[in-house]
Order: C-alpha cells, then structure tokens, then sequence
C-alpha cells in the first residue's frame, strides 16, 4: 500500500499523470525494501488507492475519524480512504514492487456526494477492502486511459470520477444496511478464517472453517456475508486468486503447477478463474508482473 509519509522503507516512480479540475490521477510504482509502515490521511479530497500487482505480504490497515474506528483488517485490491479519515497500515514482507493507481477526487460538488452523515465502524472497515464489480470496473477503465489517453481524455475523466462518487456511495449505502451485532462474527473468528485459508495453498473447505470457529457451516456462511457484505466462498476465490498473483510474480513455477498446488482441476479451469478476476490469462499476467525473468515460464 503506497503510505505518503516519507519513508526509507520505499522509493517511488511516478509512470503518468493525469491532472484535471475533478482529480488527481497517478500511475505509481513503489519499490519497497522493507516491510511497510506508516499513514496517510486525506485531507480535502477522498483517495482511492487501485493495485495492480499483489500488494505485500498481509497488508493490513485501519481507517480513523468521523468518531470512528474501523479496527485493522485485510487491505484489499481497492483502498478507499474517506475525506478527513486516516489510514494506518502495515504488511510483513518488503523487497517487492507495487504499481499502483492512485485516484484523488477533489471537486467541491462530488465531496459533498460523497460525505455520510455519520460513519458506523463496520463502513470504515469495509473501505480496506472495497468489494464492488462496479467500483472496479470503473477504475479500471480510468487505468486503461492513464496509460493510453485519447481524445477528450479529461472530459472522460471527469464523467468517470462522477460514475465513481456514485458507486462508492451506493457501495457504503449497502454495507450500512448489514445487520452489525446478532449474527457478526468475532475479531477472533475472523482471524481464524483467514489463517485457515492463508494455512495451504488449495481451499479450504466451508466444513474446515466452521470447525475452526466453533460454528456449523450454514450459520457461518450467513454470520459471515452479515459480517463482511461478501460471501465466505466469493472471499475465498479472491484469497486463492491474491495466492496465484503472488506465485505468479515471484516463483519460477509453471502454471500448471500453480493451478495443481491452488487445487484447480487443470490449467484451463485456472485459466477461466484467473481471468474473471484480473481481466488477463496467467501467462499474460506473469509476463507483466513476474520478478523472475529468467525461466518465468507458463
């Protein structure tokens, strides 16, 4: 996760740059060589931090302010950090490179469509790790022009940021419906989750985290969705793919292999779950990311 303190965990690369009255859009790639740490805190505009590449190793964040506290949890591939809250995050491994876009939104009008009255502390949490197709789509298309912009390039940013400011709050709207106390899961539960599946490489099974819990598995796949807004088994798959980017970018393993170690049936059942997440092959991807150039072949 980029932090915007100075740090001499890091150096920076700035790859483009889109300047434009609504936003601020930068490519970025942050060479780390030390386990991040450290914040950042949005001041008069609402930041969106879009990775492209795995972030590192168990990056994990906490987003303060508006009189409340999200608690620290997974930093997915969207961070949104709200207008006037701040960010504190970390991870364990450095050494890597992270591309990055970054996306500030600054205008007067789309701020005010942006701010919530009052912010409950599940919504805070659920800005590390903005789970929204539409929230993602649309960064992507904002990706897709920073790196080959075309005519009218401004005027589609813009229309784009204001799409955005729209699907973020709907994003935040649905999250604040989940009923928080009689079926959320624990701080501890949660972790025990996550270890579980960060445990091996395949799957784990719903029957092997409601063990884990304490739970029976139909009420752990309902405390579950009421607890974070996503499905145990959509979590999954997205933990598994995170597991494939990283082996991807920095193992020499051939993707048959990869596909055999994460518990798909073959390459091509691989293949057609890589590419529902990332929009690209394996090959594609490794090609653009892997860290091993010599022998990183499918």
């Amino acid at each position: 996760m980029p932090i915007t303190e100075a740090s001499e965990a890091r150096s920076d690369e700035l790859l483009a740059e889109i300047d434009t009255v609504v936003l601020n859009l930068q490519l970025k790639r942050f060479h780390w060589r030390a386990p991040p740490k450290g914040s950042v805190e949005a001041r008069n505009e609402h930041w969106i931090d879009f990775c492209l590449t795995p972030r590192p190793l168990n990056a994990r964040g906490c987003i303060t302010g508006h009189a409340a506290s999200g608690g620290y949890s997974r930093i997915g591939d969207i961070l949104y950090v709200p207008s006037g809250a701040r960010l504190n995050a970390d991870a364990d491994a450095g050494k890597t490179a992270q591309d990055t876009l970054i996306c500030r939104i600054r205008n007067e009008h789309l701020n005010e469509m942006l701010e919530r009255e009052s912010w409950r502390e599940h919504a805070l949490r659920a800005c590390t790790d903005v789970n929204s197709g539409a929230v993602k789509f649309l960064l992507s298309r904002l990706r897709d022009e920073i790196q080959n912009p075309g005519y009218a390039s401004a005027i589609l940013l813009e229309s784009a940021a204001i799409h955005l400011a729209i699907e973020l709050h709907r994003y935040l709207d649905s999250v604040d419906l989940l009923p928080t106390k009689r079926m959320a899961l624990t701080t501890r539960q949660l972790k025990a989750i996550q270890h579980q599946i960060e445990a091996t490489t395949a799957a784990p099974s719903i029957e092997d985290l409601a063990k884990a819990t304490s739970l029976s598995a139909s009420y752990l796949m309902r405390a579950f969705k009421v607890t974070t807004g996503e499905t145990l088994g959509a979590h999954i798959a997205r933990c598994r793919h995170e597991k494939a980017k990283q082996m991807l970018s920095h193992t020499r393993l051939s993707i048959s292999s990869i596909a055999t170690e994460l518990g798909f049936a073959n390459s091509s059942a691989f293949a057609f779950a890589f590419r529902k997440y990332s929009g690209c092959s394996p090959r594609i991807f490794r090609q653009n990311h892997n860290t091993l150039t010599v022998g990183a072949r499918g």
